[in-house]
This record gives structure tokens, C-alpha cells and sequence, in this order.
């Protein structure tokens, strides 16, 4: 079963490594429009170097 992006069984270090690499990916992008209300909740854009553009809102 896929696991949608949540970790599982890693360790300590490799949590931390996770987080600091996703720290400097979203220190290159850019936000694109800011938080705001959609019909599935609080999301937010932004677009990374290459291009790309990355939609962020809540699991629920």
C-alpha cells in the first residue's frame, strides 16, 4: 500500500535530513498566491525554480 507521502519507519537522522532538504527546496521557490479558502480547506501555491507549481493544503 503506497504511503501518500507520510514517513514511515525512518530513523531520527534521516527525519532530519528529510526536513533540512525540504527547508532548502522552499527557500528557492516562490510563493505564487498566498493562503487562502478553497471548498477543501486553507491551501497555499508556490512555484519552485524549474518552473513547476506546487499546491500545499491540509490532509483533512
Amino acid at each position: 500500500m503506497p504511503s501518500h507521502g507520510r514517513l514511515k519507519g525512518l530513523s531520527r537522522q534521516q527525519i532530519n535530513m528529510a526536513i533540512q532538504r525540504m527547508s532548502a527546496f522552499l527557500q528557492a521557490a516562490s510563493s505564487y498566491k498566498d493562503l487562502h479558502t478553497e471548498v477543501f480547506g486553507e491551501t497555499f501555491l508556490i512555484k519552485v525554480p524549474d518552473g513547476h507549481i506546487i499546491r500545499v493544503s491540509s490532509a483533512d
